[in-house]
This record gives structure tokens, sequence and C-alpha cells, in this order.
């Protein structure tokens, strides 16, 4: 009888136990792994999966759309140019939309659609900006108000007063964070507002010129939720005679609408100031649905 057999006393190992074994020292060496540890590494693994074919789904998508667009300009270059040969009297504009046409659904085809960036990685970019713009507002001890306003050069800054119900020097350009003056009620903090810029891409791109506040309210919500994807739904109520605005938003992308100059937040506020030049005061909350409301007013 060999010592494996009856020497140690020892019982054989199943084949579940060392694979269990493997799995425990696969995570570290420490312990089996639960059902549980592989039912979570499952579940990442299928996330990954399916967040992997999401992304290559929305990438074929703008892939498509790129291609379509450039067939439809080379079409029309081809048009143009076929026209051309029948239509003497005016052959010299139409070649040169012809060339135009054509030379644009070439670059059009192999130019590479803007590089696509999760929400994740844009609000890990976000978050320490926000908290070291609120960490400076607290240590010199400011007011809690934001106001939005659009300066004399036509650019745009969120003002934190030093006390409450201040307005901001309109004449000021604000080329400083730091804002001091003689006046107190004219000191505090300037910051480049987070909406400034997508503000001006949505005004680049916008179908309309909005006639009152409820459309400016209407456009920007749309931009912010179908160009920008920054949230899903949004509902809003405006008293233009009491000089204010409601919005209510749902599941926000960047976290909680309460973060210091929260692009959704920032993005509405310079809007509404820029259409009514003036400050506008921006105050936020959440409400007991998981709704967050922001309430403007000027």
């Amino acid at each position: 009888m060999s010592r494996n057999e009856a020497g140690n006393g020892q019982v054989p190992e199943s084949d579940d136990a060392e694979r269990e074994r493997s799995d425990g020292a696969a995570d570290g060496g420490t312990a089996p792994s639960t059902e549980a540890d592989r039912t979570a590494r499952a579940e990442r693994e299928r996330l990954r999966e399916e967040n992997e074919r999401l992304r290559a789904r929305y990438d074929d998508s703008r892939r498509s759309g790129q291609e379509r667009t450039a067939l439809g300009l080379a079409v029309v270059g081809l048009f143009a140019g076929g026209f051309a040969v029948v239509a003497p009297a005016v052959r010299e504009p139409l070649i040169g939309i012809a060339a135009i046409g054509v030379f644009a659904g070439i670059v059009t085809w192999y130019l590479t659609p803007e590089q696509f960036i999760p929400a994740d990685v844009g609000q890990s970019t976000f978050e320490p900006l926000s908290r070291n713009e609120a960490a400076l507002v607290d240590q010199l001890g400011l007011s809690e108000e934001r106001l939005y306003l659009e300066t004399e050069d036509g650019s745009f800054r969120l003002f934190v007063p030093q006390t409450p119900g201040s307005r901001p020097p309109r004449e000021s350009t604000f080329e400083h964070p730091l804002v001091v003056s003689e006046d107190v009620a004219e000191s505090g903090v300037a910051f480049e507002p987070s909406g400034a810029v997508l503000y001006r891409e949505h005004d680049a791109t916008r179908s309309g010129v909005p006639e009152s506040v409820t459309d400016v309210v209407a456009q920007v919500g749309e931009s912010l939720r179908e160009n920008f994807e920054l949230l899903r739904s949004v509902d809003a109520e405006v008293d233009a005679e009491d000089g204010r605005v409601t919005i209510d938003v749902g599941t926000p992308s960047y976290g909680g609408l309460d973060a210091f100059d929260h692009p959704v937040v920032s993005t509405f506020g310079v809007a509404l100031a820029a259409y009514l030049d003036e400050p506008v005061r921006a105050e936020v909350s959440e409400l007991e649905s998981g709704l967050w409301s922001v309430t403007y007013r000027w």
C-alpha cells in the first residue's frame, strides 16, 4: 500500500474543491470564492460586454450617417456637373457647385467622426474643478448666491457676491476671478461658467431665434437632452411677469445639480442672462421624487 493511499491519512480533494481553491488564488490567494463572488464577476463581465456592444452600435450609427452625408454631397456634385453639360448658359456656376459637392463628399467620407467620450470621463473631469471652486468660495466666506451674467465684452461669468442681494457692476469685464471693490456689495468672485461653451454651441446650431423666455428654456432644454445628452427629461414653468423660471430636471449627467456650477444649471443660467441682458440668480433643490429643481430669478 503506497503512502498516498494510507500513510498520511488525508482524504483526496474533490474536483470542486480544487476549482474553488484555484478561483480563490486567482482573486488574490486569500479565500475561496463564493457563489456570490462568481455571480458578481459574471455580471460585471456581462455589463462590460453590453457597454462595448452599445458603443460599437453608436459608432456604427454615426459612421452610417457620415457616409450618407458624403454620398448626398457627391450626388449633388455629379448632378450639377451633368447639368452643366446640357446648360451652357449656367455652366460656370454649375461646375463650381459640382467641384464643391464632389470634394466635400470625399472629405466627409474619409474624415473620422468626433471621438466619443463616456459620461463618466466627463464627470471625473468636471467634479474636481467644481469642488475646487466651491472650496474657494467657502474659504472666502462668500454668500450662497449664484448669479449668471453677460459682461460688456460679450463673455459670461458666474458671480458669487460677498453679501446676499448684491448686484455685480455691469461695466466690469471680470478679468480676474477675485473681484475686490471698495463697495462690499460689488465684491466677490467671478468664474467663467461651465455652460458658456455649451451655450455658444447651442446658439450656433439652434433652429430659430427665441422670442420669449419660454422659447429660450425650451430650446436649451432640447439641446441639453438631444445634442449634449446631459439630461433625460426637463419640465419648465415660466412666470415672466414675476421674473422667475422653475425647471425640473430628471436623471442629469455628472451627478446632482447641487454641484457648484453644474453644466445643466450653468447652461440655462447663461442662456437666460444672454436673452434678458441682466444677471440671473440660480437656486437648486432636490425634490422628494428624485428630480432636481432649479429656480432662476431676475
